[in-house]
């Protein structure tokens, strides 16, 4: 029996940003991937920094590759110590929308820990948008 794969959000509609950062249509921040240090694309050195040496373009061109072999999940780690039982947990989405990722991250939190109270913030501009989102919120 394959091991169970861990708690995530799905990436949705991913796309690639440059090699080693992408964007999720879900998502109001783009996601830098943990371990990868991928060549810049060119121009975005700035000077005084050491970047990696190689192809920006072809690190790009592989990571949007790699996305459509399926979902891309997306797992938070590095929190433990945020994540311990009777603890707070804080998300904020400046830009909530129906309230979507708001839900989401409530929803991983609470399935990757125990007795974890999840406070949830957002704003909203779209008066229809924010509706939605408070009425959601108001019903979980």
């Amino acid at each position: 029996m394959p091991a169970a794969l861990p708690p995530a959000i799905i990436c949705q509609a991913p796309r690639a940003v440059d090699g080693d950062t992408i964007r999720c249509a879900n998502l109001a921040r783009a996601v830098r991937l943990v371990g990868i240090d991928a060549p810049e694309l060119p121009g975005h050195c700035r000077p005084g920094r050491e970047c990696t040496p190689g192809d920006g373009p072809a690190a790009t061109r592989a990571l949007a590759q790699l996305m459509q072999l399926g979902p891309v999940r997306l797992v938070i780690t590095g929190q433990d110590a945020k994540l311990k039982p009777n603890s707070i947990v804080t998300i904020y989405d400046p830009t909530a929308g129906t309230g979507g990722f708001l839900s989401e991250g409530d929803e991983y939190i609470q399935t990757i820990s125990e007795k974890v109270t999840v406070s949830l913030h957002g704003q909203e501009l779209n008066p229809e948008s924010y509706a939605i989102c408070k009425a959601d919120m108001l019903i979980k």
